[in-house]
């Protein structure tokens, strides 16, 4: 289920390796740092290491990030909030 899946990706971000970073321009409004945008793209590839779309991480993300109002997260919280824009 979706616990699992979440336990899942944070016990396995550090072993993943995407060559490809995301595009989060198109919501980058909310960040500010080169370090928000890393947890962004680390919350990216984590979606598409659950088998989601690329597409479909990047825009699940960037509505977590607007829906949040810019408050800083870490990685494992913006995750919590994409995988509830996908559901």
């Amino acid at each position: 289920g979706k616990k699992t899946a979440e336990r899942l990706v944070l016990e396995l971000k550090d072993r993943i390796s995407m060559p490809e970073t995301a595009d989060l321009s198109g919501f980058s409004a909310g960040l500010d740092t080169n370090a928000e945008e890393g947890i962004s793209n680390d919350a990216v590839m984590a979606l598409t290491a659950l088998g989601y779309a690329r597409s479909e991480a990047v825009k699940a993300v960037g509505r977590a990030v607007s829906a949040a109002g810019g408050v800083d997260m870490d990685t494992e919280t913006l995750l919590k909030l994409a995988l509830k824009e996908l559901v």
